[in-house]
Formats: structure tokens, sequence, C-alpha cells
């Protein structure tokens, strides 16, 4: 089951997207703002698509795309905007946005967008996040120093062999 995050100030919208959403067997969560939408994204990295009003209080669609920019693994991003001059839509495309649709929208073709950018239901592959001593990929994290494997609570001792092909296959992702 993927996880898409709505974000939108629209209750209206919120509901009606959160029903198709959850409809298609997706795990849904809503953000009135992007303020709020920053935050869930910092706090659970397993979001898989966010849909992203642009014309929002606090926090803009534009800002959060700025922010998620700087994210190698920041999920793709559908725009949703009544805004539908061809400048809004090179703009949020250009500031990192995979796709942008206009409202009103009709259903069905924004659930066959939604399908498309999560690959026909299958949670997209992060990039394993590498910070000189540590190898992140989902929830396991490798320490390359201490030669230890983390998945959740549990702490696992690694030998040289096992740490070397844990990483290689970690830095291969996808590949092997």
């Amino acid at each position: 089951m993927s996880k898409v995050l709505v974000v939108d100030d629209e209750k209206r919208v919120v509901e009606v997207l959160s029903r198709f959403l959850a409809g298609d067997g997706h795990e849904v969560l809503t953000a009135p703002d992007g303020g709020v939408a920053l935050d869930l994204l910092a706090a659970q990295a397993d979001i898989d698509l966010v849909l992203l009003d642009m014309v929002m209080p606090r926090v803009n669609g534009l800002q959060v795309l700025g922010e998620l920019k700087k994210k190698p693994t920041a999920p793709p991003v559908i725009v949703l905007s009544a805004v539908n001059e061809v400048a809004a839509r090179v703009s949020a495309l250009d500031d990192g946005a995979a796709d942008f649709v206009g409202k009103p929208f009709h259903a069905a073709e924004l659930m066959a967008r939604v399908r498309r950018h999560l690959s026909d239901g299958l949670p997209r592959q992060r990039p394993v996040e590498e910070s000189g001593r540590y190898l992140v990929a989902g929830g396991l994290r490798v320490d390359l120093d201490r030669r230890r494997a983390q998945l959740g609570a549990s702490d696992v001792a690694l030998s040289e062999r096992e740490l070397g092909l844990l990483s290689h296959l970690m830095r291969r992702r996808g590949a092997v």
C-alpha cells in the first residue's frame, strides 16, 4: 500500500481526494498548508507521493517544492492548482513538480496520474543515503565504522564479509 500526502487548504478537495485515494487502496495523510506538510514529510520518510495545492496560507506550494528540491529522497509531487496559466505550470515543473493538474480536475485522470507516478502501485525505491559513517535505506541503518546494522529495535554486529556484502547491495539497490 502506498502512502499519499494530500496538501490543500480546501476541506472539500481534501475529502474528495482522500475518498478516491483510499478507494484505490492508498493510505492517505492530509495537511491544510505547506508548513504542516513539511513537518509530516520530515517525520515520515515513507510517504510515496504528494498531491500539492499551490495557493495556501502560511507556506504555499512553491515554498514546499523549494524545500523538497533540496532533498534527494523527496517523493514525487503532483501539483493541483486553480492557477492554470502556462507560466504557473512551467514554474511548478521547473521547481521540481513531477506533474501538474489544473483544478477543477477529473478524478479518473488524476487517479491515472497517481498510479503512473507510483509505478502501478509499487512503492518507489528511495536512494540510499550515505553520510560517511552510515548507509541508510528504508528502515535499515548500517554503521560502517562500528560494523553494526540496525533495523527498528534490532541491532546486529556484522563480520567484515557481511558488512562488505550488505554495503555493496545497499549501494546498488535495484541493480543487484
